[in-house]
């Protein structure tokens, strides 16, 4: 949903994509740097600025997530990012610290890629089976506040297509 409020994170999500692509075949090729880091640069630029989107839109989508979560489940949920590399390192000390790893497997480790939306409610990660339901039905509601935040942010091109929604949910939601 990214592209639709911010259309510029297209091109850069295509950049950073290209230079990981790049990167990772470079690797595999086995060649010695400067060769095999010679798209690091690009990857980071990109990657930051995806990294950057991608934060910012999901702080704008955090406030209607949680109301949206109070009301259907009466509990709250929180929705954040693991951006895809060590919070206490740079994009560009973490894909300098993974060099050696990433030579050795032939990909990048490092970057936003990598990243992975962590959800939590009432205060809690959303794993195990007994979130099941609830990861289910939140993540419904979530689903349709997005649309609600993509039109507060400028979105005119937003749709939401569901099949079947029930069949997924327990019974006593």
């Amino acid at each position: 949903m990214l592209f639709h409020v911010e259309p510029s994170s297209w091109s850069t999500g295509g950049r950073y994509q290209r230079a990981l692509k790049q990167r990772n075949a470079a690797l595999r090729s086995g060649r010695r740097p400067p060769w095999s880091g010679q798209w690091d640069p690009e990857l980071i630029e990109a990657g930051l600025v995806v990294a950057d989107f991608r934060g910012r839109y999901l702080t704008a989508l955090g406030p209607h997530v949680a109301a949206v979560a109070e009301r259907l489940l009466g509990q709250s949920m929180e929705i954040g990012l693991l951006q895809g590399w060590s919070a206490e390192r740079s994009l560009d000390e973490a894909v300098a610290a993974s060099w050696e790893r990433d030579r050795e497997r032939g990909l990048t480790h490092a970057g936003p890629h990598r990243a992975d939306l962590s959800v939590r409610f009432a205060g809690a990660p959303s794993a195990g089976s007994h979130f099941q339901g609830t990861a289910e039905a939140g993540g419904l509601g979530a689903a349709l506040r997005q649309l609600r935040c993509d039109a507060a942010l400028g979105s005119r091109v937003a749709a939401l297509l569901v099949d079947d929604p029930a069949a997924e949910l327990d019974s006593g939601i």
